[in-house]
């Protein structure tokens, strides 16, 4: 092969990585789609991260569980169908070796954002409440499931 056959290979690879990668101006179109339930938030942090901080709705599978952990791999399988994945981690290297993962191993199409999660809370994604609920907001919360039912 030549180097021009070579670089105008690599361009195009570079291109089809940079399509598959969700920029922060497609953030809002994101939500509102998260919003209307369209879309999955697959978070691949690890769990210690998780328990930091993560996005409200969001699914967690680390990164580092996600090709041979069982529980994990329940989760991923447990994706519904006909819905768009996409993966976030702090950085997004995560994301797309997840994504690619899913893509390639899998058979999940998935898409890796590129931004980070404070990026998304900016943009309106919002962060999970990870304070402890009183007895209060249990009873309330238990009322609440009980109405349902009825």
């Amino acid at each position: 092969m030549t180097i021009r056959t070579n670089i105008t290979l690599v361009a195009i690879a570079l291109l089809c990585v940079m399509a598959s990668q969700a920029q922060a101006e497609d953030l809002k179109k994101l939500l509102e789609r998260f919003k209307k339930d369209e879309i999955v938030l697959l978070d691949v942090r690890e769990e210690v991260e998780w328990k930091k901080g993560h996005l409200e709705g969001a699914v967690l599978a680390p990164f580092s569980k996600i090709a041979f952990d069982p529980e994990c791999k329940k989760i991923i399988a447990a994706l519904p169908e006909g819905k768009d994945v996409y993966t976030y981690s702090n950085a997004g290297k995560r994301a797309y070796f997840a994504a690619n993962y899913l893509s390639e191993r899998n058979g999940q199409p998935a898409t890796a954002l590129k931004v980070t999660m404070q990026a998304m809370i900016s943009a309106g994604f919002e962060e999970a409440d990870l304070r402890p609920k009183g007895f209060l907001e249990q009873v309330k919360e238990q009322e609440a499931k009980d109405l349902g039912k009825k």
